[in-house]
């Protein structure tokens, strides 16, 4: 079933669906509706761009023509290495003491913890050591209190 009627453009389909979606979908239908809205309209002749020069200018007979060629840059450009240096080693100095307690608090949130539980595991070796110390002194000192004593009460009682 085709549609009889038709307009500038269009081609002969009855689903006017489908026709939207052409027109939607081709760029050089929508180009040509666009300088369609532009286009002059009437009987007139079209305007044509002018011919002459806006402004009369008079035109050396020579023009100025570039003729050097420049292939490097002029000897008189920083050194831009030992300028990165300089301003690197300002910067640094004068972030050190920001840095350096930056990087403090940060070793300081990691070993911290575990600096404390090496403090308390010596802490505890350390008394339990103490402990062993003094028992073996004070076992010591009663059994060199013990040999006194027999060897002393034994010595006495045969002077008697």
């Amino acid at each position: 079933m085709a549609d009889k009627r038709t307009k500038a453009g269009e081609s002969r389909v009855a689903d006017p669906k489908t026709i939207e979606l052409i027109k939607a979908v081709d760029p050089l239908a929508k180009a040509d509706a666009l300088m369609g809205r532009h286009r002059v309209r009437g009987k007139g002749p079209a305007t044509q761009p002018p011919t002459q020069p806006m402004l009369d200018l008079e035109l050396p007979e020579e023009f100025p023509v570039l003729t050097e060629v420049v292939t490097a840059l002029p000897s008189t450009a920083p050194d831009t290495a030992a300028l990165e240096a300089k301003i690197r080693s300002e910067l640094i100095e004068s972030l050190r003491g920001e840095l350096e307690s930056a990087i403090a608090a940060r070793v300081h949130e990691s070993i911290g913890p575990h600096v404390e539980e090496i403090l308390r595991l010596a802490a505890r070796e350390l008394e339990a050591e103490i402990r062993d110390a003094a028992r073996m002194a004070v076992t010591e000192a009663i059994a060199a209190e013990f040999d006194r004593l027999k060897g002393g009460g034994a010595g006495s009682e045969k002077g008697k």
